[in-house]
């Protein structure tokens, strides 16, 4: 073909967005029913170019935020102000996920508890949520599968296998028994 040949190597680094949120649990604390409290989330941008997220929640909510949707500035952060105005007396619970483009899911756990004069539940607390949670994936907590340690459990379980669902998560988890003992 003629002409001289130039050989030569390129390499490359891509650095994707860091984002994080200001912590992954705002907890309420005890608020009296149909009274309001405020906390506020703040979402960080260490990247050099700007965000877009999008809380994924309903607007009728007894949690409301002020901004469900945005865009932070490269190497700065967005303030979100969580409203919790509960309507009766019981524990709330909620895991809203944050949707960042390019990045992956984040997600903070909403948690508070209604009183009235009347009634005053135990307050639901982060490590009651973390050990459900545990509980579901390690399948020792469903209302149709037997216990792990069932002695018939292998009449259920014809596959060897043991199946976590968390239905509100939709995260199903299938663990070998080889794995599981």
């Amino acid at each position: 073909m003629g002409g001289n040949q130039l050989k030569f190597h390129l390499r490359g680094q891509a650095e994707g967005y860091n984002v994080h949120l200001s912590t992954r649990t705002v907890h309420f604390g005890e608020v009296q029913t149909k009274q309001t409290t405020n906390r506020l989330l703040n979402i960080h941008n260490e990247s050099d170019l700007p965000i877009s997220f999008q809380f994924m929640t309903e607007k009728c909510n007894v949690f409301a935020f002020s901004q469900l949707v945005g865009v932070v500035k490269p190497k700065s952060s967005a303030r979100i102000i969580i409203t919790f105005t509960p309507q009766s007396t019981q524990n709330y619970y909620e895991r809203v996920y944050c949707v960042v483009r390019n990045h992956k899911i984040l997600y903070v756990d909403l948690l508070g508890t209604c009183f009235d004069i009347l009634t005053k539940p135990i307050p639901l607390m982060q490590k009651d949520v973390d050990n459900y949670r545990q509980r579901v994936i390690m399948g020792t907590h469903t209302n149709s599968a037997p216990k792990v340690n069932d002695k018939d459990s292998s009449m259920y379980n014809t596959t060897n296998s043991m199946t976590a669902r968390d239905e509100k998560e939709g995260m199903e988890l299938t663990i070998p028994d080889s794995i599981r003992q």
